[in-house]
Parts: C-alpha cells; sequence; structure tokens
C-alpha cells in the first residue's frame, strides 16, 4: 500500500491498527456494515434508482480507541459534511 501510494478501508486501516500496536496503543481494527446511498455514494444512484432500492449493504473498516471511532478512507464523490458513521448498521 505505502510503495504504491494507494488502498483499501481495510489495508489502510489494518496498517493503522498494526502501527499503533506497535506503539502499545490500544487501537482495535473494526468493519461494520453501513448502507451505501445517494448521500454518501452519488454515482451509485442510477443503480439504486434502476432497481428501487434507497440503499445497499457495504462492509467498511475503521478503527477504535474506547469508544472513538475512526475513519481515513476519503472518497472523492463523498459530500465533506457526511459523518462516514451515520449509515452504519
Amino acid at each position: 500500500m505505502l510503495s504504491e501510494g494507494w488502498g483499501t478501508c481495510s489495508t489502510k486501516h489494518a496498517l493503522l491498527a498494526r502501527l499503533a500496536a506497535e506503539q502499545e496503543q490500544p487501537v482495535d481494527l473494526m468493519v461494520g456494515i453501513y448502507r451505501m446511498n445517494r448521500a454518501n455514494t452519488p454515482k451509485l444512484e442510477p443503480v439504486l434508482a434502476r432497481y428501487g432500492y434507497s440503499f445497499i449493504p457495504e462492509a467498511h473498516c475503521y478503527v477504535k480507541q474506547g469508544d472513538r471511532r475512526f475513519g481515513f478512507t476519503r472518497y472523492s464523490d463523498k459530500t465533506e459534511d457526511q459523518d462516514p458513521f451515520d449509515s452504519l448498521l
């Protein structure tokens, strides 16, 4: 991931969790299912409209420290004011 300059939510957060573990920081690697919808993924709108869905379930990885969740994956089509955890199931 580092040499290629890109990665998925899985690879990015796995790296962060591993680095935190090496520094003896209490960080957990998490996976959640969220509602991928037109608000958080606008390019999905044609598919949702075609099949009459308001969302489709999608897996997403993130890290958690105590009660705080952190997501470091950026999507170019995500609106800036959209909280990535608002759609978790």
